[in-house]
């Protein structure tokens, strides 16, 4: 049987300095120490003391922390523009107003209007500044505190004027079992030099290009610690870490029509990367492509029929399809409105209303596999052991079985079909200094009981 595994992890970053340098401010046992005592005395001191009159007080707190370095190389036509080092640290405050069957949260009202789940996410101190840290999360805490009730009187209005029945009354926020959780730092070592001249050759392979309007090549290092704490006893800290290389081209076609190319590779750290002869390499055929599309005849008709899809996107595909929020294998949740009522559907089927029907020919079955880390010879970025959350995911979840659909991936929003989270909130790496969290996949397997060879 043959097995496609799809590496479906947090989005890209991006790093670099000047001279040899090592991520490690993350293994410093003392700033861990810090920034872990700031959040739990914080916490329990808003857990125990925020209350405004006539209003009800939180039930729920949680706070999440990214402490985290980067460093960002760009290059064009065989020089840097741009080589930076950066270390921030950014919060994401949760407060829930109310209790698990009935809060705040996945509600959307025109007078006060907040998204469902909201957070107060901001910058922290970069030094290991105690009080420093305790200010930050005071502030957001607050000002989530005073939003959140005065939403949850909102929706306690709302829900009272609306006619619920029953079987599509579910809770608001779903049970987890408390997690303690702590894995050792990842340090990075970085030849500022050695990637720079990397970041150089790979990018004056387009000189030889001229139809090439624009090119431009993107080294990017991660690499941090995620903090989670909340008033359920749970305390994660779990390091982060990606290396990725983006190169971009961009040219116009002879009729005028705009042409763009690009390719990527993500890895856990620098040293996984391919080497600089074999990106090289790809980025000329990818440049040869890009030009040749410059001439090639306009395909105007259109067409309906098989299509085969091979190496890379077969994974892009089954990503994009399977896994692109609520039309995929995501379970999603529409808010209650002040219009709409409880348990509103947005016309239209949901995958999540197929569960337990064919999505998929017999001999597909896909399984989630979140703590699986090697593949082959291959790390895989998308392995976690606790999510952002504080759950702990199975290490086996199986979502398509010869083609049926069982469950989705989900958080701790409930929904009519999966009432509880397996621990897919997942860590989002943007380009900028902000990491933030969002539901979806870790490492998926894809297998097939009827693989064809490749003969």
């Amino acid at each position: 049987m043959r097995r496609v595994i799809i590496i479906l992890a947090v989005s890209a970053a991006m790093i670099l300095s000047a001279t040899i340098f090592t991520v490690q401010a993350y293994a410093d046992e003392k700033t861990r120490e810090t920034v872990l005592q700031a959040m739990h005395d914080e916490m329990n001191r808003n857990i125990r003391n925020l209350s405004l009159e006539g209003m009800e007080r939180p039930f729920f707190i949680s706070y999440n922390i990214f402490d985290v370095e980067t460093y960002e190389i760009i290059a064009s036509l065989g020089s840097i523009l741009e080589s930076s080092k950066n270390h921030t640290r950014n919060h994401i405050a949760r407060l829930m107003v109310g209790d698990y069957s009935l809060n705040d949260e996945n509600f959307q009202g025109e007078s006060s209007y907040r998204s469902s789940m909201i957070h107060g996410t901001s910058s922290l101190p970069v030094e290991d500044d105690y009080n420093g840290i305790r200010r930050a999360l005071w502030i957001a805490t607050d000002d989530i505190y005073k939003r959140a009730a005065e939403l949850f009187e909102h929706k306690k209005l709302a829900l009272r004027q609306q006619s619920i029945t029953e079987d599509v009354r579910i809770d608001d926020f779903s049970r987890a079992p408390s997690v303690i959780h702590t894995d050792p730092p990842i340090g990075i070592d970085i030849d500022v030099a050695q990637w720079e001249s990397f970041a150089e050759t790979i990018s004056d392979v387009f000189r030889s290009y001229p139809e090439i309007y624009s090119s431009q090549v993107r080294i990017y290092f991660y690499s941090g610690d995620s903090f989670f704490t909340s008033t359920e006893n749970t305390e994660v800290v779990q390091p982060l870490s990606l290396a990725s290389i983006q190169v971009n081209a961009f040219t116009q076609a002879v009729d005028g029509e705009p042409l763009s190319h690009n390719l990527s590779w993500h890895q856990t750290v620098p040293d996984d990367l391919p080497s600089v002869g074999s990106i090289t390499a790809a980025v000329e055929n990818m440049a040869e492509e890009l030009v040749g599309l410059r001439t090639a005849p306009v395909f105007d008709d259109s067409y309906f029929g098989p299509v085969i899809f091979e190496g890379d996107a077969v994974a892009e595909f089954f990503s994009q399809r399977l896994f692109g929020g609520k039309e995929g294998l995501i379970s999603y949740r529409a808010p209650v409105t002040e219009n709409r009522g409880y348990g509103y559907r947005e016309e239209g089927e949901t995958f999540e209303d197929r569960i337990g029907r064919r999505i998929l020919s017999r001999d597909i079955s896909i399984v989630g596999l979140p703590g699986m880390d090697v593949f082959g010879n291959e790390r895989l970025i998308g392995s976690f052991s606790v999510d952002m959350e504080g759950v702990r995911p199975p290490s086996e979840l199986i979502l398509v079985d010869q083609g049926i659909l069982k469950t989705l991936l989900s958080n701790r929003t409930p929904t009519q079909k999966v009432r509880e989270s397996n621990g897919h909130q997942r860590p989002v790496i943007g380009s900028g200094s902000w990491t933030s969290t969002s539901l979806g996949p870790g490492v998926v397997s894809v297998t097939s009981s009827d693989a064809k060879g490749n003969d």
